[in-house]
């Protein structure tokens, strides 16, 4: 997943859409790589009003005036800016205001008239006249992203044609006005194509403020619906924060009404390196320290940190029933980052089904510990008579069936949420093994019997074991055969059926 940026926690995507592929030009093809956001809750009409209106002017502009070669394109969420530019004019600008602690993307492009002229366009970022540094991403293959790195200006090279690559920017931008320049080469402005794509995602205040431990935003647990089955996809998520060049602190609370699994997964996405985010959970004192956790970015193969970084942490306990809290705070670093806050209760895991022997009227198995199991038999339900133990064990009767009968087996836990089902066939008694090579002198047994099995092999007074393979062959290594002594052998199948033993004498 490197280092595709997600922004699922975010509430709404921002009237500013980029596209990512490259300008059709002449006869050339349009590359259609349009970078979309991911499903997103629907934005209010006062947000899509506020996004809308995000752009100061919707235009390219030079010192003697504004222009633009075709409308703006406007279709809901999409703009993008295309120009020509002008003889003896090399400056051209955008304005775009904003209102909102914005996530933005860009894709800036320029192709020159002039196939020979090898200078770049020099593409800047300024807030109210200061320099706001980018991040260049670049689209081309280079040793360790060596030209994905923080900048004050992009130099963009002479888009010569859909293969060539191109530069990316990114960076969260507070509010406030800012203004895009490009200054194109005096030698190539005659007749040069310029292109703007901007997409971003609004970052809800309410959403995504810091706050202290009174404050704490609630996380609600997933409720049973009647078929059993935890809503919200059997996950809830708490939401997320930004990180802005200050210490800030964000709580989160959640309430267990019973002894559960609980698993934190903690998202990072930060504009410089080391750690990112420190993440601690308390137990409900709030005060004693269940888990902590440091969230590091990951390293590129020249052993740095990358610039723009997707890091993950997670963390997985049984906790007791009560309430607890969850504290984010930035790690050693001060600069611009977000995280993602994901807080699960799984499902109890897919019981594993040892023992289900024909006609032994019990089936055995392993699940989560606390938890109680139980078997569909012939559309019947039978419950074990006790919880699974400590290492995770039970056992459940059931009446006799016949072989071909299938058995679904489950576990409860203690929310009452049952495991999906692990099924298994009664399967017949296995055929008595057949001995392939036991010669007198060799020291060797060989045969075929069931597939995966469990081979049982008496000499000597000696017993051996040896798995057979999923085509039920086997061979085990014995003492010395000697001739005249007998070899008893018989097979245990996976379900515990055992076959009748067969018995040999050596020649």
């Amino acid at each position: 997943m490197k280092k595709q940026m997600v922004y699922k926690w975010l509430s709404g995507c921002l009237a500013l859409i980029m596209l990512a592929g490259c300008i059709s030009l002449g006869s050339e093809s349009t590359v259609s790589a349009r970078k979309k956001c991911d499903q997103l809750p629907e934005m209010t009409e006062e947000q899509i009003q506020a996004a809308q209106e995000s752009l100061e002017e919707d235009d390219f502009t030079t010192e003697s005036g504004s222009y633009i070669d075709a409308a703006a394109i406007k279709d809901d969420n999409l703009i993008e800016l295309k120009g020509k530019a002008q003889p003896g004019e090399h400056i051209y600008t955008v304005k775009m205001n904003l209102t909102k602690t914005v996530i933005l993307l860009g894709t800036p492009m320029i192709q020159y008239a002039q196939k020979d002229v090898k200078d770049k366009t020099k593409f800047t970022l300024e807030k109210e006249g200061k320099v706001v540094s980018l991040y260049q991403i670049y689209s081309g293959e280079t040793p360790f992203d060596e030209l994905n790195a923080k900048t004050d200006s992009i130099m963009l090279p002479n888009h010569v044609d859909a293969n060539t690559p191109y530069y990316m920017i990114e960076q969260i931008l507070n509010p406030g006005t800012y203004t895009f320049t490009f200054e194109i080469p005096e030698k190539a402005t005659d007749g040069a194509k310029i292109y703007l794509g901007l997409e971003g995602s609004v970052m809800i205040d309410e959403e995504q403020a810091a706050n202290t431990k009174a404050t704490a935003r609630e996380i609600p647990v997933p409720t049973i619906n009647k078929y059993n089955h935890m809503t919200y996809d059997e996950a809830f998520s708490s939401g997320a924060g930004y990180m802005a060049g200050e210490e800030k602190e964000y709580w989160y609370t959640f309430t267990l009404p019973a002894d559960r699994y609980v698993e934190l997964d903690m998202t990072c996405i930060v504009f410089n390196t080391k750690k990112t985010a420190v993440l601690t959970l308390y137990y409900p004192d709030g005060t004693e320290k269940v888990y902590k956790g440091i969230v590091e970015t990951d390293k590129d193969a020249d052993g740095e940190s990358d610039l723009i970084s997707l890091s993950n942490m997670e963390f997985s306990k049984k906790l007791k029933k009560g309430t607890y809290y969850i504290k984010v705070t930035p790690g050693d670093h001060l600069g611009d980052g977000l995280f993602q806050l994901d807080v699960d209760l799984p499902r109890a895991a897919i019981p594993k089904v040892t023992y289900w022997a024909l006609g032994k009227k019990i089936v055995k198995g392993t699940g989560e510990p606390g938890s109680k199991a139980y078997a569909k038999v012939n559309g019947k339900t039978y419950y074990a008579k006790k919880k699974t133990t400590s290492d995770g064990k039970f056992s459940i009767p059931i009446p006799a069936v016949k072989a071909g009968t299938k058995i679904a087996v489950r576990v409860k836990d203690s929310l009452g949420v049952s495991s999906r089902s692990k099924t298994v066939t009664v399967r017949k008694i296995p055929k008595k093994p057949t001995l392939t090579e036991y010669k007198a002198g060799t020291k060797k047994i060989s045969g075929k019997c069931v597939y995966d099995g469990t081979v049982t092999i008496k000499y000597n007074g000696k017993t051996y074991k040896v798995k057979s393979s999923k085509k039920g062959k086997f061979t085990v290594k014995t003492a010395a055969l000697k001739s005249g002594r007998t070899v008893k052998v018989f097979v245990r199948d996976i379900s515990g059926n055992v076959s009748k033993t067969r018995t040999y004498k050596i020649k």
